[in-house]
């Protein structure tokens, strides 16, 4: 996935199908230092069977470098992202802070998406956007986190056994 997203131009949109299978690694279009004027569409097979994953948490990942972009699995620093049919998952556990999807461009769009973490499984840069239809989230502490403004449209909610707040906004 990261190699079709890499080979995608600057300022036009992109559409990159993606067939089932589980793929692990972090994945990241852009960076916090070098935001990508990549235009992405990232269209799943089936929301179930297309996962992507990663099982890095902070203050393992890195030599415990504490910086939340080492444990997160899919990584946006563009604007005008598109998903569908996609799981985001961060496998690592009930482990602490470890991210499923950080949104840092504005006005990203997941339909028919599956986030599952445990904590912070969600974060949503300040002063971003991001609208979610027929999505389900799922996450135990303070999993929907930071200071995006978020629309969820026909989404659910869940909050894993031996959880206990479902948001954090800044």
């Amino acid at each position: 996935v990261q190699g079709a997203i890499n080979a995608c131009p600057d300022n036009e949109r992109s559409i990159i199908f993606v067939k089932n299978g589980t793929y692990y690694g972090q994945t990241s279009i852009g960076t916090k230092a070098a935001p990508s004027a990549k235009i992405i569409s990232l269209i799943g097979e089936n929301q179930d069977s297309v996962i992507l994953t990663y099982d890095k948490w902070l203050g393992t990942s890195n030599g415990g470098v504490s910086a939340f972009e080492l444990a997160t699995t899919f990584q946006i620093y563009a604007k005008n992202f598109y998903a569908e049919n996609i799981t985001f998952k961060n496998s690592s556990g009930n482990k602490g802070q470890a991210l499923a999807l950080y949104t840092a461009g504005d006005m990203s769009v997941f339909k028919n998406c599956t986030l599952k973490g445990y904590q912070d499984t969600y974060r949503s840069k300040k002063g971003t956007r991001g609208y979610f239809k027929n999505c389900w989230i799922e996450g135990a502490t303070d999993f929907i986190y930071a200071g995006g403004t978020l629309f969820f449209d026909d989404c659910t909610i869940n909050c894993v056994n031996g959880g206990g707040y479902i948001s954090a906004p800044e």
